[in-house]
């Protein structure tokens, strides 16, 4: 009874904290129930039930219906003069189209693409987009030269491509499997039916949390690896994830090439995901140590995928 009490204490500590962690996610993913998400709820508007659609171009949101009043003029009896008769009915229902894309940070392209998985982002040119917002444990971060990052993606129709450039003094990671996050690494966050539950504001089946991790690049001890950690019917090691990183002067490289299978979306130009990409962190050398995480989208949560950004693959 002990043991069970410290576990539930320990567990509503880990989900108090607003960025959350992945070791959170990991040990409470065997306690999720991956069920459907549902659609967007339907509104009522002056006691009129409406129902919002979804269509190709986005969420259709319907405005409310206002009363317009008319007048006729009815007789009352022979000779009589008219008296006019107001009667209420509602206009139409007026429909506007919301853009599928959340209000945090601005919008990730990827753009259709091929890459060589080395490790060495010359390739890439300038990567467009930074991560640099710190959501969790900010006073481990000294500074830029602590830890931040840019990265750039693409796709095809059989891979999402990442890459990142991460700047960090110090490159520590001993950690392998589930326990990768405990090292400098890499997170991505992926919403893969942004359409079907734009409003959803809990994890479910089609929500990815996946980790990189370069390993050791000089001795491959460990070895550069994927894991996923939610949901738990992909948990693992993806199969078909291309991964390679190089250390650099400052810090070090991760490319990747990650299936669509792996992410449960799939290559096609327009859709859109939710989407965040962060960077872990560990400075002290032969420890197992989630120091900070930064992050592509200040708003990150963990368990709430509304509060990620959004990826949209260009045609």
């Amino acid at each position: 009874m002990v043991a069970l009490t410290l576990l539930v204490a320990t567990l509503a500590c880990e989900l108090s904290t607003d960025g959350g962690t992945p070791g959170a996610q990991a040990t409470l993913d065997r306690l999720l129930t991956e069920s459907p998400k549902t659609s967007v709820p339907s509104a009522t508007f002056g006691g009129v039930f409406l129902n919002p659609t979804v269509t190709p171009s986005g969420l259709i949101q319907s405005t409310p219906r206002p009363l317009v009043t008319t007048e006729s003029p009815t007789a009352i009896g022979a000779g009589a003069t008219a008296t006019p008769v107001r009667t209420a009915t509602r206009a139409p229902v007026i429909a506007t189209a919301i853009p599928l894309a959340r209000p945090n940070g601005i919008l990730l392209r990827a753009p259709r693409r091929s890459a060589t998985i080395d490790g060495d982002l010359s390739e890439w040119g300038a990567l467009p987009y930074a991560i640099n917002a710190a959501t969790y444990k900010p006073e481990n971060i000294s500074g830029v030269n602590d830890n931040s990052a840019t990265f750039g993606l693409g796709w095809d129709a059989t891979y999402l491509y990442v890459a990142v450039n991460v700047i960090d003094d110090v490159y520590v990671q001993t950690q392998t499997g589930n326990a990768i996050y405990k090292g400098d690494s890499i997170e991505i966050l992926f919403d893969a039916d942004l359409r079907g539950d734009f409003n959803v504001n809990s994890l479910n089946g089609d929500d990815v949390q996946l980790g990189l991790s370069i390993g050791n690049p000089s001795t491959a001890n460990p070895a550069a690896q994927a894991f996923i950690w939610y949901p738990s019917r992909l948990g693992g090691a993806p199969g078909g994830v291309r991964l390679a990183g190089k250390l650099t002067s400052n810090g070090y490289t991760v490319e990747a090439a990650i299936p669509w299978t792996a992410l449960t979306g799939s290559g096609s130009a327009n859709n859109r995901y939710g989407f965040v990409i962060s960077v872990s962190d560990n400075d002290t050398p032969s420890t197992a140590d989630q120091q900070s995480l930064i992050s592509s989208v200040a708003t990150r949560k963990l368990f709430d995928p509304t509060s990620w950004g959004t990826l949209v693959l260009d045609p």
